[in-house]
């Protein structure tokens, strides 16, 4: 039988958690919602401010930077995301002194390319690249419209928080499976895929 005084030990221990928690997903969502601004305004330096840190051991700020630049605008396309949304926050879990959740979140890309000198060879171009698109996205999830491909991306990231990031930081899990393996823990990567 327990005690009074141990009830209220129970108590106030369960009720500190679930106020830390509330405070985790707060400061979760807020840096999200900051996170997918940067990416819907295309700012670039704002996007790799909220980038995990540890990502530039690997591969150097500056580099991502002109390789985010390269990809958004060239000289054949430009690049625009639109209606940027989390679609799902899975459950934060601590490993080690490391505070990881899932992310699920959902877009369309915009793929504007700068017109050939030859319209038919613009045309022929246009329909290889909406092919081989419908290929890696599905058939459904891509469309020309108003001379732009238009495709509807759903991906995952995992916001991380520990000792390399000291606020909520993102990093892609779908595309990135090798850096994933270099950056986060096995036992890390095990509990993100519980998340489906």
């Amino acid at each position: 039988m327990l005690t009074m005084k141990q009830f209220v030990f129970i108590f106030l221990f369960l009720f500190l958690v679930k106020l830390l928690n509330a405070q985790a997903d707060s400061s979760l969502s807020g840096r999200l919602q900051a996170f997918m601004k940067a990416n819907a305004d295309m700012n670039y330096e704002g996007i790799l401010d909220f980038t995990y840190p540890k990502i530039f051991k690997l591969a150097p700020r500056e580099l991502m930077l002109e390789e985010i630049r390269n990809t958004f605008e060239n000289e054949e396309m430009t690049v625009k995301m639109d209606s940027l949304r989390v679609d799902s926050i899975y459950p934060v879990f601590t490993i080690g002194d490391g505070h990881f959740a899932r992310v699920r979140y959902s877009f369309i890309m915009i793929m504007h390319f700068l017109p050939e000198d030859d319209p038919d060879e613009e045309e022929e171009k246009l329909e290889a690249i909406l092919e081989g698109m419908k290929m890696q996205f599905g058939e459904d999830n891509v469309r020309i419209q108003d001379g732009a491909i238009r495709i509807a991306v759903t991906s995952d990231l995992v916001a991380v928080k520990d000792e390399y990031a000291t606020d909520w930081c993102f990093m892609d899990i779908l595309n990135n499976k090798e850096m994933n393996d270099l950056i986060l823990d096995k036992e890390v990567l095990k509990q993100l895929a519980t998340y489906q």
